[in-house]
């Protein structure tokens, strides 16, 4: 059947879609190309102006004149074409925007979706009632501890607390049966020493310090024994 009707024809590989960043570079090259041709012709039109005024002629001017005119119906037309431009590349940039918050919020709907179920599954685990036993268990626990802990602390033959007046009594008491000890008193400075002047004697200057003599000690002579 081959030889006959042929071998079918291979199937073509389609091309996979552009995407919006495919999209966004290519309108990206053609604002470039906007710009650059609106540029050039800024440039000749300088050039223009200037050959106008070094022109006399009226004739010379008119040809001037109408090159000019032209430039600047074709930089109109480019400029009228880099605002399209410039306005799908911001329906693009708008459209991109979209699609990720879409993105962003399926996989925030998808962690929300495996945690509420690992929450359920844990929730199955667990019981409201047993968990307050639990707790009241171990308030009672803790209730018996805090009793034996009283209880152990618990003083014997303790006289009771002292009120002030019994306080003062007892500490004014002790005061005047214990008087002052004798190695004390020995140790005490008279005031007949603390009141003699240290420097009694002695020349001093105007700050109260003693002077140094002005005259140094006469030296003795060494004999000198000869030969």
């Amino acid at each position: 059947m081959r030889r006959i009707f042929g071998a079918p024809a291979p199937a073509k590989a389609t091309a996979p879609p552009p995407t919006l960043d495919d999209a966004s570079k290519r309108l990206e090259l053609r604002q470039s190309e906007l710009e650059n041709k609106i540029r050039k012709c800024d440039e000749e039109l300088r050039n223009f102006g200037v050959q106008l005024k070094n022109t006399r002629s009226p004739a010379g001017q008119r040809v001037i004149k109408n090159k000019a005119r032209r430039v600047l119906q074709q930089r109109k037309m480019f400029e009228s074409q880099l605002d399209q431009l410039l306005q799908q590349s911001f329906n693009m940039d708008q459209t991109r925007f979209n699609v990720e918050s879409m993105r962003d919020t399926a996989t925030t709907v998808s962690a929300m979706k495996h945690a509420s179920e690992a929450m359920r599954s844990q929730m199955k685990e667990l019981n409201i009632d047993h968990v307050e036993d639990l707790y009241d268990d171990m308030q009672d626990l803790m209730d018996q501890q805090q009793e034996m802990q009283e209880a152990m602390s618990r003083s014997y033959a303790v006289p009771d607390d002292y009120d002030d007046m019994d306080l003062d009594a007892e500490l004014d008491a002790l005061g005047s049966d214990l008087g002052e000890p004798s190695y004390l008193s020995a140790l005490e400075p008279s005031s007949s020493s603390m009141s003699a002047d240290p420097f009694a004697g002695f020349a001093v200057d105007e700050y109260g310090l003693p002077t140094v003599p002005s005259t140094a000690p006469a030296a003795t002579e060494t004999p000198t024994m000869g030969f």
